[in-house]
């Protein structure tokens, strides 16, 4: 309710277009959401890791990014990218590909 009254009131005094702008945020609320459930789809599930790693490197890449970024300084990111390649790389080795 709060956050209603304080979008009316920037809208009424600021903003010409406003459709623009509501435009905008939908955008970024859709990005973000987006964003977390890529985020949460790749931490939770190591096939959906896989297949972004032979299909799209480099969103596993900004993953192993975000996950350093986010673990402060412990390099997470670098030992799940570790972890992930030893074991496909032992898979494909035990399956002769």
């Amino acid at each position: 309710m709060v956050l209603y009254q304080v979008w009316q009131t920037i809208k009424a005094q600021h903003l010409k277009r406003p459709g623009l702008y509501t435009f905008a945020a939908c955008f970024d609320v859709t990005a973000l959401a987006g964003g977390y459930w890529i985020w949460k789809q790749l931490r939770h599930n190591e096939e959906n890791r896989l297949y972004c790693y032979e299909n799209y490197p480099r969103i596993l890449g900004v993953y192993y990014w975000g996950l350093n970024v986010l673990s402060f300084g412990e390099r997470l990111g670098d030992k799940q990218q570790d972890y992930d390649i030893g074991k496909w790389v032992y898979e494909d080795v035990q399956d002769g590909k």
